[in-house]
């Protein structure tokens, strides 16, 4: 058993979940640093952790800027396949082509793109505690296979 992780998550099980803040970078640095960015599990806890971060620092659109396509439809297929279907309808609304060459000049991207983040940025604001209690019951149901990772 890797003595790191598990640190963590004892970390995180002497937590209420509105404190997830505490550790949530650590388990995004023990993933990253791991080399575990890969796994379904790994990639879904890290795109929402992301996706909602980006929402509160500068709006979601620039996540969706940033962040491949085929990174955020695995994350969607994932919270779809284990019944997580709001949040993947809502990250899933402002996946766009947001790297196609036409945009890379002046980023004018069409206003439905950010009428959607707006619609999804406030979805976020609206679901924080959610949003936490998400965080923390995720991680704690799949503890046993990311310990194992």
């Amino acid at each position: 058993m890797n003595t790191e992780i598990k640190r963590i998550y004892d970390k995180l099980e002497l937590l209420d979940y509105g404190d997830f803040y505490k550790v949530e970078s650590d388990f995004l640095m023990y993933f990253w640093k791991n080399d575990k960015m890969s796994d379904p599990i790994v990639n879904t806890f890290s795109v929402v952790s992301n996706w909602h971060a980006m929402s509160q620092r500068s709006g979601v659109w620039t996540f969706y800027e940033a962040t491949g396509k085929s990174v955020i439809q695995s994350a969607v297929e994932h919270l779809k396949g284990i019944n997580d279907t709001e949040l993947a309808a809502m990250i899933e609304k402002g996946i766009h082509d947001y790297g196609d060459p036409i945009y890379q000049e002046n980023f004018d991207y069409p206003q439905e793109w950010i009428d959607e983040a707006d619609i999804i940025d406030d979805w976020i604001g609206k679901n924080e505690e959610w949003l936490l209690h998400w965080y923390y019951d995720y991680l704690i149901r799949y503890k046993e296979q990311i310990m194992k990772l």
